[in-house]
């Protein structure tokens, strides 16, 4: 302390004694004021000796000091530049402590470098504010205050401000000591006197005395400074005056004058600074902060420009409203511009917070609008509610949490919020609601003004998949003439994606490219839906981009290429490709610059010594006309490099190998593909060798023989010199062998030598090589040669060279070791077998087949194993002794070899004519153990070999065969191959027997039961006699080569294989191979019985597969039993299956309250799909592999189904087994095809105008998680989410999730009316269950399943054919046929077949028509009879004598196969009606009407199903047939009359009784005058039944039963009486007062035509319905119209209120009854009431009875009646309108 205090006193005596200095120098010269000087005078007090002894002072303290040097402003100031080394770390350090970051002399240097100029003001005022950041300080706690109570807010702002204040007081303080205070007077009295330098030089001293004594530097030595050079020197004095100014920082004033100052020089980034500090001064002065933006948006600082107006925002307070409200929007606006929506959001959150009065609906859009873009949209939809008018209802959930319940927006709330309130309705997932209201929403706006809105609202949908709602919204926006834009057009076409309507997307797609052509996204959509449609051509087009003009994007391009490939337009896609490589590739331009290429390593290195040549011939490396490409990073470099290597397999499949070449060595110059040089440098030299270019090729080579010296390397090596035309490799190899003593160069030296010859040059060159170092290949190349060498002709010592082949023959043994074991016996016998030494090759060809073979030939048998050139070599060997069984035998490694077929024909013979089943197991049971026995033996002497009994099962259970494929030869094909192979002509008695098999012989002697037995005794004599011991697996051989599968078998071809086949077998194994083509053995046992034989589990692996192989295959050995019986990937498994349901027993479903998925059911071709890693496999309902047919495939690339599916995957689904349906979808209608359509989806052809598509209704496994377990809800919820839907290719089964009957039934009668085949039904808790039917919650529902659904026809026999097996010779099915309409009053004449059948006929109504048609099957087609074009009836019948069947179909279809153009598809008879007479069958008319339209396929149902319907009581079974049999037999009217119109023709009426006037049996009588069928009891095709007296028991209950139309006698007599008028089919008609009783479509065809007092719709009333209406009218009736129901008249009438009904919502009393206005009241709509009540609204008095009507209201003084004026209805009425009414108001005071 006393050495600051020594210290401090030094430094005043010094400052005193340079001040008493300085007055003493310069007393003469700077007093001397001359006259013309400008600096005013000053005047010096002087102070008289008293005044000085007065002073209370002590003169000792003044003491005389030494001058001081005044220093030069240069001196001071030196030209010396200073650098702040220390770098401040502002984060880690408190806001108090800053003030000390800046010592005095760190600031003296940064005063010092701006006055040097080295700093500008704006560096040096940031690096000397580093103590305080107020402008922060203000915007975190003005940003801090948005969004918090105002109690937080309050903590917040006292923090910060304490914190500041902090700060404040402890920044340091601007003072100059007192010493240097008496000199800064000093220099301002010296400058005030005109004496500038001194007072410069003065000013300049006390700021280096700042420094030295090290106190902070004060603002008065720089203001002095400014002053001084402000005339000279201006710029100067601008920089003090700066400094001065940052010194002393709180004069705004000052600031802003600075501010000017640096404009007028032109330093605006100054001027920014000046203005910054002017309002850290004054913080609420609006106007700096305008001028500031101003400078700083003209500056280019829009940043800064924004940052100026939210501090500006946050620091005015509420009562700046008005100018928070304009900043804080314009601010949003410029925000929003830029994107940045948060920002945005902060600044209109400001408006919120502080101004919530002055908020009106354009701050609430403003703010709706930002929430919307940032997704919050629950906040957004609260300030909607709090806002506006819009008001919210909530309900709670099952989660107690408030949800949205509904909501009402009134017309009042303007069209922009109505918009957004819906935007957030919709994301928030109220989509309900939101439906509700759009509506009003698009039929009220105009799309023309707020079209911006409605796209909104429709982005919003599709958001939300919601693509059929904003299809209505985006409708009129293109069709409007503001809004049909591109990117309205674009929407449009994507909504029509999500729709799936392609056709619509395309069209709309194609207004976006019309009207924005450059818009690639819109192109490559087009593109993909032209590709989807395989429009390919015009997915090309719109991907067109021309080179010349466009600026190509790649992505584009790359897409285009695809495409060309795609449609084999190689052409184009070569250049297309080329072209897309342009971007990071050079052009080869011509051959000779591939030479630069090729010697060069890098990529850089290639385009350099490219340029170089280029250069030599005076041309540039770039292309001169060289397209442009965008930006665009795709394709991908893996996806572009995947497409050169396509090129490069395409060029070389097509042969372009010059092409390849260019294209290999382009790709050398890609940098993009540097990563990938190796494998690019490879196919450059594939290119050369194929393009057989040695000169380059061989540069390339050179260097892979240099890095990789591997054998391929010099197989390559040696390709190339081979093809060489020069010398230059000859060095290169010669110095290659000399460097090393052993390498690959010498083998293929000594191999050259040997393929040529040379033996001996080879010999010398191996026998070096394997001193060298010896190895088992060198030693077999030596005992080769030596081999060859004795083997010549004219060698001297073949006995010396022999025994020494053979000795290096066993080094090679003994080098090669036991893992080439098999090798080097098959060589040993090799050798032997070529000296001729048989003995020792058999015997080392047997260790071949007999020794182990080692893992690594296992692994890789079907490379390595030699087993079977082994075996060949071998049988070689015994056939040349001409030991053919050997030879066979050693052919023979597996089971199926070693059994003869005739065996297998044996014991099928035993079986088939022993009629004990336990017999016929007994021998099969015997002849498959004696099968394994062989197989065992044979397994214990080649353990290799195949011992699986599949072979021989596939020939006993045929049907099971799925490996094979089927043959397509049924016994006509058969027959007529049969009888190509030996020649038979087709008049000849052999083929009559083999083409009518079926037929009894007319010698009547048997021959056979089936087809099989008729061929055996017909080509018996013709086949040897002996077995040639043909063995099963030469069955199976045979039996592959006819398959299917062999598509490349012609006609020809087959009967050419069993030309040599029936040279080998006997007549006996002919027979069973032929049974085994039809997949029928007629063995009298079934499979069921035949695979427990084979394995006691077999059954049980059967219930799950069809596959043989695989059962056999799990279940070899018949000790082991099965574990687990489950379902497999690739592994076909039974499906589960459908229970029948019919619609009149669904309320039996619906039992146990249980719910159900309602789906459509396809007709189609039931499927598998299995799925694991990319592979896929599609397997039949049958078990049949269908994958490698047309339009599916393995992998993506293989197929169209699976490359769709391998589009539309879930990434996350690595496997599945679906289960589905195989639908054929026309491409051109977009619909699906059925199978009754002639179509088979299996086997579509590239030019079909069919794709296949699968339609998935469950998934049984995925990700390798077996769900049969699931249940079915969650197996649903899963199959949505493996793969996404594609229409016509790939779509999940639509599901509907019902609970009641009634919703089924809606369901049942959609699918009867869109003609589909009918519904499946689901319980949702329903599990997988393979192979079940009944009992496993699955249930199909179909039309013809229930009687009164489906029309019924009436057709009769024509034809018959004969059956097989135990119906042979019997007429088992029955051609059907219609009649040609006859003429009035005569029989058909002419009848035309439409189907045959057998289903439905039992054994013995079969043998009732056997016995009624026997005597009338004739073999000639009668005259009349028009067959079908094929397949003709073996037997016919004139119908005359013939039996009208009752049959029921599924439906029509087209076919050309019957003369009528039509057939009926799964026909089954129903009835035989005995009843009906031959010439009443139905007719070609009848018949074709029931076609409902043109279409292929003509469902036959014939109404809709109703609840009556299911409530009838079902008839059983056993009662059904009763009544059929009974009405066969007792149900036909005998009594003949003769018909005299056809009026009834067709129609079966029932009488149950008559009356007096006409008795049963008359009516009866004139009904079949009218030609009607009578029958004694109704049935549900009965056309009605009449009953006369309706009181007797049956005619009750006939009316009560409610199923039939029961009329009384008058519709007798009317049709009997009108028979005579020309429009017959009205005549017949019911009309109502006919009816007793009716069935419910007949109650709605008279309901259409009559009201409910029998008055017509469309007959004109005559006196007789009158008299039965008015009968009919039982009192007066009154309709009374509601008051709400007149105002929807007159709105929809008038528009509004009808101008005749003003006083409809007012009731009046009037005291004067008989004033006029009383009746213009009444007559518009005025309601009066006679006394003064609560009801009353309007008391109309007149002048003089005001007065009264007071009294009479004095009950009433609580109601609010007005009392009005008559006057007043006078005036409404005179003006037609409601006038106002104050005027003419009565106070009830007065």
């Amino acid at each position: 302390m006393e050495c600051n205090a020594n210290k401090e006193n030094k430094i005043s005596m010094d400052m005193v004694a340079m001040e008493v200095q300085l007055e003493k120098s310069t007393a003469d010269d700077s007093l001397a004021v001359s006259r013309n000087s400008n600096v005013a005078p000053v005047i010096i007090e002087e102070l008289d000796e008293s005044a000085i002894n007065s002073m209370d002072m002590d003169l000792n303290e003044f003491v005389e000091a030494k001058a001081l040097q005044i220093r030069d402003v240069t001196d001071v100031i030196p030209n010396s530049t200073f650098s702040l080394s220390c770098n401040f770390n502002k984060d880690n350090m408190d806001i108090e402590d800053q003030d000390m970051l800046l010592t005095t002399d760190e600031e003296d240097q940064l005063t010092k470098q701006f006055l040097n100029g080295e700093l500008t003001f704006s560096e040096y005022s940031s690096r000397m504010d580093q103590d305080t950041d107020l402008e922060m300080i203000e915007n975190d706690i003005s940003r801090a205050t948005i969004g918090f109570d105002h109690v937080t807010v309050q903590k917040i702002v006292e923090q910060k401000q304490h914190k500041t204040i902090n700060v404040r007081q402890k920044k340091k303080r601007r003072v100059l000591p007192p010493v240097l205070q008496g000199l800064m007077g000093e220099a301002n009295l010296r400058f005030a006197k005109g004496e500038v330098d001194l007072a410069a030089k003065i000013c300049m001293e006390i700021i280096r005395q700042v420094v030295l004594i090290q106190v902070p530097s004060a603002p008065e030595p720089f203001q002095t400074l400014a002053m001084i050079y402000e005339n000279d020197q201006p710029e100067k004095s601008l920089q003090f005056a700066l400094i001065a100014a940052h010194l002393s920082p709180k004069d705004a004033d000052q600031w802003v004058r600075l501010a000017n100052l640096s404009l007028e020089s032109g330093d605006i980034k100054q001027a920014i600074t000046c203005y910054s500090k002017a309002i850290q001064a004054s913080p609420k002065d609006i106007s700096l902060y305008e001028t500031r933006a101003q400078l700083q948006e003209q500056n280019g600082d829009k940043k800064a420009y924004l940052r100026g107006y939210t501090k500006l925002i946050h620091q005015l307070e509420a009562e700046d409203g008005e100018y928070i409200m304009k900043y804080a929007k314009m601010l949003a606006k410029r925000y929003m511009q830029e994107d940045n929506n948060e920002q945005a959001l902060e600044a209109v959150e400001t408006i919120f917070a502080k101004c919530p009065d002055l908020i009106t609906l354009e701050e609430v859009n403003i703010m709706t609008e930002l929430l919307i873009a940032l997704k919050q949209f629950q906040r957004c939809l609260d300030i909607l509610v709090k806002y506006t008018n819009i008001q919210i209802r909530y309900k709670k959930n099952e989660e107690k949490e408030e949800r949205t319940a509904s909501c009402d927006v009134p017309d009042n709330v303007v069209v922009d919020l109505k918009a957004k309130f819906l935007i957030i309705l919709i994301e928030l997932d109220y989509i309900s609601i939101a439906g509700k209201l759009l509506p009003n929403f698009y039929m009220r706006e105009n799309p023309e003004i707020s079209g911006d809105l409605f796209l909104d609202v429709a982005e919003a949908l599709m958001g939300k998949k919601e693509f059929h709602r904003a299809m209505i919204l985006l409708d009129p926006l293109v069709k409007s003439s503001n809004f049909s834009l591109a990117a309205v057009w674009l929407r449009h076409a994507e909504c029509w994606v999500g729709c799936n309507d392609v056709n619509k997307a395309i069209e709309s797609y194609e207004a976006v490219r019309k009207l924005s052509p450059q818009h690639l996204g819109a192109r490559l959509a087009l593109a993909k839906l032209y590709k989807k449609s395989e429009r390919y051509d015009k997915a090309i087009q719109v991907l067109y981009q021309d080179p010349e003009s466009d600026t190509l994007d790649s992505d584009v391009l790359y897409q285009r290429t695809l495409l060309l490939f795609k449609i084999e337009r190689y052409e184009e896609y070569f250049s297309s490709g080329m072209l897309l490589f342009s971007r990071h590739c050079v052009n080869i331009r011509r051959k000779v610059e591939l030479n630069a290429l090729a010697r060069a390593t890098g990529v850089r290195q290639r385009l350099e010594s490219l340029q170089l040549r280029r250069l030599s011939c005076g041309e540039k490396l770039e292309d001169e006309n060289a397209p442009t490409f965008t930006t665009n990073a795709r394709p991908s470099e893996k996806n572009e490099f995947l497409l050169f290597l396509q090129m490069c397999k395409l060029a070389y499949k097509l042969n372009k190998y010059g092409f390849l070449q260019r294209l290999c060595f382009t790709a050398l110059t890609s940098k993009r593909f540097k990563n990938r040089d190796s494998h690019i440098i490879f196919l450059c030299l594939v290119s050369c060798i194929h393009n057989k270019d040695s000169f380059y090729g061989y540069n390339i080579v050179r260097e892979f023989v240099r890095v990789c010296q591997r054998s391929n390397s010099w197989n390559l090596l040696n390709i190339i010199i081979q093809r060489a035309e020069d010398l230059r490799h000859n060095r290169f190899i010669m110095r290659l062998l000399g460097r090393d003593v052993f390498s690959y160069l010498h083998i293929m030296h000594a191999n050259n030598c040997l393929v040529s010859g040379t033996y001996k040059y080879a010999l010398n060159g191996y026998m070096s090589l394997f001193k060298v170092a010896p190895s088992a290949l060198l030693a077999l190349l030596i005992g080769v040669t030596q081999l060859h060498m004795a083997c010549q002709k004219m060698s001297a010592k073949k006995n010396q060279l022999v025994i020494q082949a053979l000795a290096f023959f066993k080094k090679y043994m003994q080098l090669r070791g036991e893992e080439g074991q098999q090798e080097t016996y098959y060589n040993m016998a090799r050798a032997f077998h070529q000296i001729g030494l048989l003995p020792s090759a058999i015997h080392f060809y047997k260790l071949v087949l007999k020794e182990n073979p080692g893992d690594l030939v296992k692994q890789h048998a079907n490379l390595l194993d030699l087993r079977k050139e082994a075996a060949f070599n071998l049988h070689l060997i015994y056939l040349q002794s001409e030991n053919h069984l050997l030879a066979r035998i050693v052919m023979a490694i597996a089971l199926e070899a070693k059994i003869e077929f005739k065996q297998l024909c044996d014991t099928l013979e035993d079986v088939a004519k022993t009629h004990d089943v336990k017999k016929k197991e007994q021998i099969l049971q015997t002849f498959i153990d004696k099968c394994r026995n062989v197989g065992d033996k044979l397994k214990i002497e080649y353990s290799e070999s195949d011992v699986s009994l599949y072979p021989i099962l596939r020939l006993i259970l045929p049907d099971l065969e799925r490996q094979r494929g089927p043959h397509n030869l049924k016994q006509v094909s058969l027959a007529n191959l049969y009888a190509h192979v030996y020649g038979f002509a087709k008049n000849s008695d052999s083929y009559k027997k083999l083409a009518n098999y079926r037929d009894l012989p007319s010698s009547g002697k048997f021959i056979g039961n089936d087809f099989a037995d008729r061929a055996y005794c017909v080509l018996n004599k013709k086949l040897p006699r002996i077995s040639t011991g043909f063995t099963i697996a030469r069955i199976n051989e045979f039996l592959d080569s006819i398959s299917e599968r062999n598509t490349n078998v012609t006609r020809q071809q087959k009967v050419e294989t069993f030309r040599v086949l029936f040279r080998q077998i006997t007549g006996f194994e002919m027979k069973w191979m032929t049974r085994i083509i039809l997949k029928d053995l007629r063995l009298g046992i079934g499979t069921q019985r035949i695979l427990h034989i084979y394995h006691p589990d077999a059954n049980d692996k059967s219930l799950v597969t069809n596959d043989l192989r695989e059962i056999c295959n799990q279940l070899h050995n018949p000790k082991i039993k099965l574990k687990k019986c489950g379902i497999q990937i690739f592994s076909h498994f039974k499906p589960m299956l459908l229970e029948r349901c019919n619609i009149e027993n669904i309320s039996e479903l619906f039992r146990d309250n249980d719910l159900y998925y309602v789906q459509t059911k396809y007709d189609g071709e039931r499927s598998q799909l299995h799925m694991k890693n990319g592979k896929f496999k599609y397997l039949t309902r049958r078990g049949y592999d269908i994958t490698n047919k047309y339009g599916y495939g393995e992998t993506g690339s293989s197929g169209f189904l699976t490359a769709v599916f391998t589009r539309c995957l879930n990434p996350n689904c690595h496997s599945f087994i679906l289960d589905g349906e195989l639908m054929a979808w026309h491409k051109e209608k977009k619909i699906f095809s059925t199978k009754g359509m002639n179509l088979d989806v299996k086997n579509l052809s590239a030019s079909s105008h069919h794709q296949p598509c699968f339609v998935a209704f469950d998934v049984i496994l995925h990700n390798d998680i077996l769900l049969v377990d699931t249940p079915y809800k969650d197996r649903l919820k899963l199959l949505n989410n493996i793969f996404t839907e594609e229409e016509g290719s790939l779509i999940v089964c639509q599901s509907t999730l019902i609970s009641n009957r009634e919703e089924l039934l809606k369901e049942f009668n959609t699918c009867l009316r869109n003609n589909e085949e009918g519904l499946v039904i689901k319980k949702c808790n329903m599990k997988y269950k393979p192979n079940i039917r009944d009992g496993n919650g699955c249930y199909k529902i179909k039309a013809e399943y229930s009687d009164n659904l489906v029309q019924d026809i009436d057709l009769i026999i024509l034809g018959g054919y004969y059956g097989e097996g135990k119906y042979i010779g019997i007429i088992k099915s029955f051609m059907m046929g219609v009649a040609a309409p006859a003429n009035k009053g005569e029989n058909p004449s002419q009848f035309f077949s439409i189907v045959s059948v057998s289903t439905g006929i039992g054994d013995e109504t079969l043998r009732h028509l056997q016995t009624k048609l026997a005597p009338y099957w004739i073999k000639e087609r009668p005259e009349n009879i028009m067959g079908p074009k094929g397949n003709q009836p073996d037997m016919w019948i004139h119908p005359e004598h013939s039996i009208i069947l009752t049959i029921r179909a599924t439906e029509m279809i087209r076919s050309n196969k019957y003369p009528i153009g039509y057939g009926l598809r799964f026909p089954r008879v129903m009835n035989v009606r005995m009843d009906k007479p031959w010439y009443s069958p139905c007719t070609t008319l009848e018949l074709l009407s029931l076609a409902k339209d043109g279409g292929i396929i003509q469902k036959l149902t014939k109404q809709e199903a109703t609840l009556h319907d299911i409530d009838q009581v079902p008839v059983s079974k056993l009662q059904k047939i009763a009544s059929r049999s009974k009405s066969i037999e007792h149900n036909m009217c005998d009594k003949r009359v003769v018909p005299l119109t056809r009026l009834l023709d067709g129609k079966e009426i029932c009488v149950i009784n008559g009356t007096d006037e006409l008795s049963k049996e008359q009516i009866e009588e004139i009904l079949q005058q009218h030609s009607a069928k009578i029958v004694q009891n109704p049935i549900n095709t009965t056309f009605c039944v009449i009953v006369g007296n309706n009181r007797t028991i049956r005619g009750k209950e006939v009316v009560n039963s409610g199923k039939y139309d029961v009329v009384t006698l008058d519709w007798v007599k009317r049709i009997n009486t009108n028979i005579n008028r020309s429009d017959w089919t009205s005549l017949i008609d019911f009309l109502p007062w006919e009816l007793l009783c009716s069935r419910n479509i007949t109650r709605h065809q008279v309901r259409e035509n009559y009201d409910e007092y029998y008055d017509s719709f469309v007959v004109d009333a005559d006196e007789e319905s009158l008299k039965r209406s008015f009968g009919k009218i039982a009192k007066p009736i009154i309709f009374e119209v509601l008051d709400e129901q007149e105002k929807e008249m007159d709105k929809e009438l008038f528009g509004s209120t009808s101008p005749y009904s003003l006083f409809r919502d007012i009731i009046g009393f009037f005291e004067n009854q008989s004033c006029n206005a009383k009746f213009k009241f009444r007559f518009m709509s005025g309601t009066i009431k006679d006394n003064i009540d609560s009801s009353v609204t309007h008391v109309f008095v007149e002048d003089n009875e005001k007065n009264v009507i007071m009294r009479n209201m004095k009950a009433y003084e609580q109601i609010s009646t007005k009392i009005v004026k008559c006057t007043w209805i006078e005036e409404c009425f005179r003006n037609g309108r409601i006038c106002e009414i104050t005027d003419y108001l009565t106070s009830k005071r007065e």
